[in-house]
């Protein structure tokens, strides 16, 4: 069964007819034999509404500072408002699909992210389990899951997630064929060039001379996590061209940039 995660950034889903384009390259995909669980992002929506509102948006290396006050904007944005457009929009292109959070059969638990710098984040989480037996069933029975960032905890704390940490966690626990992070840029980029492929360990690099920043740098980690835990190809695209999936997936182009696990160095040996 070729699983393929798909972490749509809320970057490149700004308009109705980027997730239109969108919603129907997944739906192709589907046509081909493909499983796509899309896991969606929402962030520039839900600073739009915080600035309506007169709450101005935090973040810390990419991540959202959700107080108890920014906490039911996410839940109503990601959940109420994205989730459901995206649903609708896989309908209307052919695919029977389902709108989920960590809330429906228990998908995913979560607790606080402590952040390794002790920045108070808030209500950030993190997935500690997920229910995988319950989403395989919705793959079985044909449908797409589409799926919030929001979980509860153990005793019931709704926590917001990053939408790619969630994704890779996804990706792992099912062991998925592919990853892949739909960015609103064309990859990772070293100054103003595109790296088409880069080692585990030249990424971890380029975060640390400050090469990779903000919004990227949980995009990477995240993809660094799954290819160390078994996912067999992680990618990131250029979401603002939709046929940036199919191309890549199904015809073999060279798109975006795709992650490889660090090759062992050559051992030479001299034979007399």
């Amino acid at each position: 069964m070729s699983i393929v995660i798909i972490k749509c950034g809320g970057a490149v889903l700004q308009t109705p007819e980027q997730i239109s384009a969108m919603m129907q390259e997944i739906a192709r995909l589907k046509t081909q034999g493909y499983h796509p669980i899309v896991v969606h992002g929402g962030g520039p929506e839900i600073s739009r509404i915080c600035k309506t509102m007169g709450i101005a948006p935090r973040f810390v290396n990419g991540l959202r500072v959700t107080d108890s006050e920014m906490m039911p904007i996410v839940q109503m944005v990601l959940i109420g408002k994205i989730n459901k457009e995206l649903v609708l929009q896989l309908h209307q292109k052919g695919a029977s699909a389902i709108g989920l959070s960590g809330y429906d059969g228990n998908l995913f638990l979560a607790t606080q992210l402590e952040h390794p710098e002790g920045h108070d984040l808030g209500f950030v989480g993190k997935i500690v389990r997920v229910n995988c037996q319950f989403l395989m069933r919705w793959i079985e029975m044909g449908f797409v899951p589409v799926i919030a960032p929001v979980a509860p905890s153990v005793e019931g704390v709704a926590f917001n997630l990053n939408a790619d940490h969630v994704a890779s966690q996804m990706a792992i626990s099912l062991q998925a064929e592919h990853l892949v992070f739909l960015s609103d840029v064309p990859g990772v980029l070293d100054g103003v060039k595109k790296i088409d492929t880069i080692e585990s360990d030249e990424a971890a690099n380029l975060i640390e001379r400050g090469a990779i920043t903000g919004g990227m740098i949980p995009k990477v980690e995240s993809a660094l996590a799954a290819l160390e835990q078994g996912v067999s190809q992680v990618h990131i695209l250029d979401g603002k061209n939709p046929h940036s999936l199919f191309l890549h997936l199904q015809e073999g182009k060279q798109m975006g940039t795709t992650f490889i696990p660090k090759r062992p160095k050559s051992t030479i040996v001299n034979f007399r």
